[in-house]
């Protein structure tokens, strides 16, 4: 591969890790602002997805649409999993800080090993065990410092890992029935579509509050824009130039930017027992990043 080519693909995920660690830090401002998950996240879809569609209109624009089953199975992913995984989220985020969130969230690799195991019978290896007990050392250190996160917290945080374990999971069969930028904009589209339809027609049963001043408005903008709009865009320029097993480890940077962004923007607290645990689950990641590159048969994990 050459080198100028390398760099570009570093520099992309870099940059894409490093937009996706301020999703917490624009979605708590647009909380104190007045919001709540529902109306943040049906804004950051419904931006996010007229942002991909118009960049898959620029960078693939000889690529036909996938056919009406594939497309089906897309918006399928992303009405139940992906939509589901991020709605618990969100509403994680409104009841812990962004560092214990990201720090439990981050053990999704992993579980994704185990859950191709139970699925489709492929064994990990000692060595990938020995990743996952270090990274579940490091979320009971992490939990046991919960601060100002709340039990309920926590167990939707877990629930949100575990929920995105099956959307990638899922992804690993339909995605490569297309193209991968296709794919999840048709996945977000999807996800798109059952945040409009929670915020309408369960409006009665669900409370859906937007942002009442103009710096939450900005924040769920630039939520939408920067941080998952632009985030993916420049991620699939790097995964396009590394492939997908050096990419998932330069990701690993997100939990350790994300905790930077939570004490810089959002005033939170770090503690040498939140760093330990944070070390467990970032060096965990680092193990099963290596370990995994070795393998030619690694699916993608987005």
């Amino acid at each position: 591969m050459p080198a100028s080519k390398t760099r570009i693909g570093v520099l992309c995920v870099l940059a894409s890790t490093a937009f996706f660690s301020l999703t917490a830090t624009f979605v708590v401002n647009a909380y104190d602002s007045g919001a709540n998950p529902v109306g943040v996240l049906t804004v950051r879809f419904a931006i996010a997805s007229v942002f991909m569609v118009a960049a898959r209109r620029i960078l693939r624009p000889n690529v036909p649409w996938p056919s009406r089953r594939v497309t089906l199975e897309l918006m399928g992913l992303g009405c139940s999993s992906y939509f589901l995984g991020a709605l618990l989220y969100f509403n994680a985020l409104k009841r812990m800080d962004s560092g214990l969130a990201i720090v439990i969230f981050y053990t999704y690799p992993i579980l994704v090993v185990f859950g191709n195991w139970l699925i489709n019978r492929h064994r990990p290896s000692r060595n990938i065990v020995i990743a996952l007990a270090m990274s579940v050392t490091g979320v009971v250190i992490t939990v046991g410092q919960v601060g100002d996160a709340t039990g309920a917290g926590v167990l939707l945080c877990f629930a949100s890992t575990l929920t995105y374990t099956t959307y990638t999971l899922g992804s690993a069969r339909v995605l490569p029935k297309t193209d991968l930028f296709t794919g999840v904009t048709v996945v977000m589209l999807g996800a798109f579509t059952c945040f409009a339809l929670l915020a309408t027609i369960g409006s009665p049963f669900i409370e859906v509050s937007f942002p009442e001043t103009r710096d939450g408005w900005i924040n769920v903008v630039l939520l939408a824009i920067i941080a998952t709009a632009l985030a993916t865009g420049v991620f699939f320029v790097g995964i396009r130039n590394l492939g997908p097993n050096t990419t998932s480890l330069l990701t690993t940077f997100e939990p350790v930017l994300t905790i930077v962004a939570g004490i810089a923007f959002l005033h939170e607290t770090f503690t040498l027992a939140r760093g330990i645990g944070a070390a467990f689950v970032i060096g965990a990641l680092i193990v099963f990043g290596l370990l995994e590159s070795r393998s030619t048969k690694t699916p993608e994990i987005l």
